[in-house]
C-alpha cells in the first residue's frame, strides 16, 4: 500500500521532534543522575518514556506501523540535539535542578520550623481543652443519652435543640394511634 507524500512527511516532521524530545528527556535525567545517588530511576524514567514515544508513534502517527524512515528520523533528531545544544542544555538544566533544590531546602526548613511552634503551641492546647472531651456526651433525637454512637454531639449543661423544623404536638408531645 502505497503513503501519501504528505502524510510521510508529517510522520517524519513528528519522529524528528520525537527525537529532539527523547534527547532532550535524557539530558535532564542525565543531570538528575549525576546530581544525585539516584542511578537506576532516571534510566527505568527514560526507558519508560521511550517506550511510550515508540508506542504513540507506532500506533497514532504511523497508523499501526513503526515504519523504518520514522525511527532513521528519530535518532536524526537525538544526533541533532547531542551535536548543536547539549552543552548549553545541560548547564540549563543543573542550574533548574539546583534552584529546585533549594526552593525544597527552604520549604522544608520552614516545615521544620511549623512543626516546633505546633509541638510548643500543643501543650499548651491540650492543657487548654483538657476538660472539654469529658463534658461531650452524645444525645439521641429524644433527648436521652445514646450509647450507640447514632446521635449528635451535644456539650453538658448546654440543652440540645432536635427537630427545630417540626411543630409541636397539641397533647404533650405523645403521638396517639388511631
Amino acid at each position: 500500500m502505497e503513503l501519501p507524500v504528505f502524510l510521510q512527511l508529517r510522520q517524519a516532521a513528528i519522529a524528528l521532534a520525537s527525537g529532539l524530545a527523547a534527547a532532550l528527556v535524557y539530558d535532564a535525567l542525565a543531570v538528575l543522575r549525576s546530581a544525585t545517588r539516584l542511578r537506576v530511576l532516571p534510566d527505568l524514567a527514560f526507558c519508560a518514556f521511550l517506550a511510550a514515544m515508540y508506542f504513540y508513534l507506532g500506533l497514532e502517527v504511523g497508523g499501526g506501523r513503526l515504519r523504518l524512515f520514522m525511527l532513521v528520523f528519530i535518532f536524526l533528531g537525538m544526533w541533532g540535539y547531542f551535536g548543536l545544544s547539549r552543552g548549553k542544555m545541560r548547564r540549563l538544566f543543573y542550574k533548574i535542578f539546583t534552584l529546585f533544590v533549594k526552593i525544597v531546602s527552604v520549604i522544608k526548613k520552614l516545615f521544620e520550623k511549623l512543626i516546633e511552634k505546633l509541638k510548643k503551641y500543643g501543650k499548651i492546647l491540650k492543657k487548654l481543652f483538657k476538660n472539654l472531651w469529658k463534658r461531650c456526651i452524645l444525645y439521641s433525637e429524644n433527648g436521652t443519652v445514646d450509647t450507640n454512637g447514632s446521635g449528635v454531639v451535644a456539650v453538658q449543661g448546654i440543652t440540645p435543640r432536635f427537630n427545630r423544623h417540626l411543630p409541636k404536638l397539641k397533647d404533650g408531645g405523645q403521638e396517639h394511634e388511631a
